[in-house]
């Protein structure tokens, strides 16, 4: 009996060790090689806990075996799956959105496993062997399909969280959509908490259908995000286009107005040229001195600052700078772009623009003299920062991804698919700090064409 309680103990624990790898495969590429040491550092901590739990469970109460191992299934994976929680931070919704999937695939395992132990195993669905001892045959069975089916395993969940997927689980429907799978689990599995060790042969069977179920979920969540995905690019190519056409607009107003000043001046000119004469023929040298400041001044005005050799790009910052410093919002710059950059300008327009408009809308509702954006732009050795900076006194609230909840104004949640579509073309990194009363976003990414 000792023996058998040791090695139920350890094929739940090593059930427990193989689940937790499970749940790292759809996240393997955000899993560097330290994160993976620290969860598998944590997962064998863990069983060093429960491991001699189990064992004094299953050697004292021999006689709750089958309570004792169902719940050991049911709820002993919850410390294991802290592991991974902690590992990767900021995703829960896609975490209990995996766990469904894993939770089905382990299920519709172990009930392959009781088919064959059915089969082969002499008195097991009879139910002659001790409740121990079956579940010994069980279990064996069990975690040898689970290292068997490893390499299936990868390909089938490795691309779980693809891109329309994860696009999905960011929207209002992602709790819904994520705890659905989980009763589905519930559903088949909290009828056999009750004290029977072994079923029919019929009833285990019908367990089967759950795969088939995920299956049809799966496909079905896969269709309506490829629908989603294809709304929101359309709806991205607008605003993109809307913003490039509203830019080039804006920018050739002020050119022509740039111009209108300049034909002014141009008209003025003679006139302005004999009052100067006169007024040093008549040596009022101080009088001709304000004059000539005064149409020094007025040239000025028909300057057009030029930001960045890219049209677009310069077109966008021309545009905001502008509303920025019509609005009273001091404003400083530091921009710094290589001649024949790879990243798309139009995408760097884009950001630009929504990042800007954010930091302007902000700002508007902080008193006059304490409004204050700050931009810097630079690459150096084909690697990108961007910063933009405003002060902003109310609450910044982001959600699970890092990035700031939806305001409810108009434009800004497509803006952010924007930015959600950058950072995954580019392989960008972005946080978003509040430090000294000042609303920080900080971009990061290698210069290079966005990924397919």
């Amino acid at each position: 009996m000792e023996a058998s309680a040791l090695l139920l103990a350890a094929i739940v624990t090593f059930a427990k060790i193989i689940g937790n790898w499970y749940l790292c495969i759809p996240f393997e590429k955000d899993l560097t090689r330290p994160l993976r040491w620290q969860i598998l550092r944590d997962t064998l901590l863990f069983s060093c806990v429960f491991f001699p739990l189990f064992l004094y469970l299953f050697s004292t109460y021999p006689e709750d075996t089958v309570p004792l191992y169902k719940s050991t299934l049911m709820l002993g994976w919850l410390p294991y799956w802290y592991c991974v929680l902690r590992a990767i931070p900021g995703r829960f919704v896609e975490h209990v959105f995996t766990l469904s999937f894993i939770a089905c695939w382990m299920f519709t395992l172990n009930t392959v496993a009781s088919l064959l132990c059915s089969a082969l195993v002499p008195g097991f669905q009879e139910h002659t062997l001790s409740d121990i001892v079956l579940y010994c045959w069980l279990g064996s069975v069990w975690t040898g399909l689970l290292l068997v089916t490893i390499p299936a395993a990868r390909s089938l969940f490795r691309g779980l969280l693809d891109h329309d997927v994860h696009e999905i689980l960011q929207t209002p429907l992602r709790w819904g959509l994520a705890i659905i799978p989980l009763f589905f689990i519930l559903a088949f599995f909290l009828p056999m908490m009750s004290e029977n060790a072994i079923y029919t042969l019929q009833e285990r069977i019908a367990r089967l259908s759950l795969a088939l179920l995920f299956l049809f979920y799966y496909r079905y969540i896969s269709h309506t995000a490829a629908i989603y995905k294809e709304k929101l690019t359309n709806a991205r190519q607008a605003q993109l286009l809307s913003r490039e056409a509203g830019a080039l607009h804006d920018y050739a107003s002020l050119i022509e107005e740039s111009n209108e000043k300049i034909r002014i001046l141009h008209h003025d000119m003679h006139h302005h040229i004999s009052m100067l004469r006169a007024l040093l023929e008549s040596g009022n040298t101080e009088e001709a001195r304000k004059l000539l400041q005064t149409q020094e001044d007025l040239l000025d005005t028909t300057r057009l600052t030029t930001y960045s050799d890219y049209p677009l790009i310069n077109a966008v910052l021309s545009i905001y700078i502008g509303q920025a410093k019509a609005n009273h919002i001091a404003f400083s710059q530091v921009l710094n772009l290589p001649e024949n950059m790879k990243t798309n300008c139009e995408n760097i327009a884009t950001l630009l623009a929504n990042l800007m408009e954010n930091a302007i809308h902000a700002s508007l509702n902080q008193p006059k003299e304490a409004r204050q954006i700050e931009l810097q732009l630079q690459c150096r050795k084909d690697k990108f920062v961007l910063m933009v900076s405003n002060r902003f006194d109310g609450e910044l609230k982001l959600g699970e991804d890092g990035l700031p909840l939806p305001s409810g104004r108009p434009g800004h949640g497509i803006g952010l698919v924007s930015l959600r579509a950058f950072l995954r073309d580019y392989h960008a990194t972005c946080t978003y700090e509040k430090e000294d009363g000042f609303v920080r976003v900080l971009l990061y990414w290698k210069d290079g064409t966005p990924a397919p």
